[in-house]
């Protein structure tokens, strides 16, 4: 028999290691009910997000770099928030500056179905260059209509209008000279103004006595997209007959039958 008997000492020895490992087992699944919980609950919110949806604007067609940005060039699509870009643009109030007038130009290439960002807008203002917002397969043309014929010089661009041709009749031709219509849905890209010296077949008739003889009238120099076939049609009617314009409603890009 031992002089000593250590197995007291053994026995608190297995205690403390016995509470010691009951507190850690403890502490261990108390964390882990936590890291459960926030797991859980991080679920919950990602299902939530994904189940909201956001309005994002796609794309409708391709959009060269330069073009304006107008909204009959997109559609809203709705995505699930969470998988929604940052800077994606939700709002088509967002390219207008007011009503049919575009605040902004691509400054990249826009593919077909590809969600717009805020990236790649680029402000439309006075110091652009005029090419910056031709589209591809498009030419700009410019013609001059009075006040009367070019709606007081109200003109802005943004504007859709329809284009008319009178053709020049003769001093001494009594034909009625039929007034017809020879673009529709044109977009105004520019307004400009200049001051054109009046012809003697000019000068109105019906002045009021006293009044100064006018020596030069204001026109309104309209600047338009136009295929470059349709470009040569404008260029050749501008040199040999009056034309004239109709204001049409912002975003009213219908394509009328004319009536023989």
């Amino acid at each position: 028999m031992s002089l000593f008997d250590w197995t007291p000492a053994f026995a608190g020895v297995t205690k403390k290691k016995k509470r010691l490992w009951l507190t850690v087992t403890a502490g261990s699944a108390v964390l882990m009910g936590v890291l459960a919980w926030l797991f859980l609950r991080h679920l919950e919110i990602s299902a939530q997000e994904a189940g909201e949806a956001v309005p994002v604007l796609v794309a409708s067609r391709y959009i060269p770099r330069g073009a304006a940005l107008r909204p009959a060039l997109f559609q809203a699509v709705a995505v699930p928030k969470a998988y929604a870009e940052p800077g994606a643009v939700q709002s088509f109030e967002v390219l207008e500056s007011s009503p049919g007038r575009p605040r902004f130009r691509s400054l990249l290439p826009i593919p077909q179905g590809a969600r717009l960002a805020q990236r790649e807008l680029g402000f439309l203002d006075k110091s652009d260059s005029l090419s910056q917002v031709i589209p591809e397969r498009l030419a700009a043309v410019s013609f001059g209509v009075d006040d009367t014929r070019g709606l007081g010089g109200n003109l802005q661009p943004g504007d859709l209008i329809d284009v008319l041709r009178t053709p020049k009749g003769r001093d001494m031709d009594p034909a009625p000279r039929p007034t017809l219509l020879l673009f529709q849905a044109v977009p105004v890209i520019a307004v400009g103004k200049k001051w054109t010296p009046l012809g003697a077949s000019d000068v109105p008739q019906d002045k009021s006595p006293g009044e100064p003889p006018r020596e030069q009238e204001e026109t309104t120099v309209l600047s338009v997209l136009l295929n470059p076939l349709a470009a040569v049609r404008l260029a050749e009617a501008r040199e040999n007959d009056i034309l004239s314009v109709i204001l049409r409603a912002p975003g009213d890009n219908r394509i009328l039958e004319q009536s023989p």
